[in-house]
């Protein structure tokens, strides 16, 4: 029982999947079911992976790059981390408290990313910093790409180095 245990504990997330799904029951150190809890930490683990690589693929269709990752000239690699909780954050405190008056710089603009999810609001001027010129001329290239660029509601649409 005990060997049996571990052989089961070192399978990958699929296959314990696969392995829960073929009606085998996996027993924890007590000889408890740890079936319901390895079917939630493999929901947590993948439901993220699933959803950055569904906008990764939707975003590379529309011509946008904010996934990529970026070498630079001096050898170093930029990446972009995920928004979506910060993305979420400003929607839940702030969202309905952002007025045509207020304005949001992003320092370290990386991509744009945030500059584009920041046009859903009804600020006065957006703007983004960026100190690696490659990165601001990937997040120039995505706020045209949305249509973003050039004025619209935003009087102040941009990205540049320092």
């Amino acid at each position: 029982m005990k060997r049996r245990y571990w052989r089961q504990r070192l399978l990958t997330g699929m296959e314990i999947m696969l392995t829960y799904l073929g009606c085998a029951l996996l027993r924890d150190n007590r000889g408890e079911s740890m079936g319901f809890t390895i079917i939630k930490q493999i929901y947590r683990c993948t439901l993220g992976k699933l959803i950055t690589w569904h906008v990764n693929a939707r975003d590379q269709k529309r011509g946008l790059d904010f996934s990529r990752e970026v070498d630079t000239k001096e050898g170093v690699k930029y990446g972009a981390p995920s928004t979506a909780r910060t993305q979420h954050i400003v929607r839940k405190y702030f969202g309905d408290n952002i007025t045509e008056e207020d304005s949001i710089i992003d320092i370290g603009c990386g991509k744009g990313r945030m500059l584009a999810f920041f046009a859903e609001f009804p600020f006065k001027q957006i703007c983004g910093l960026e100190y690696v010129q490659e990165m601001v001329d990937i997040a120039k290239n995505n706020i045209g790409v949305l249509g973003l660029g050039g004025g619209g509601k935003n009087n102040c649409w941009g990205c540049t180095g320092l």
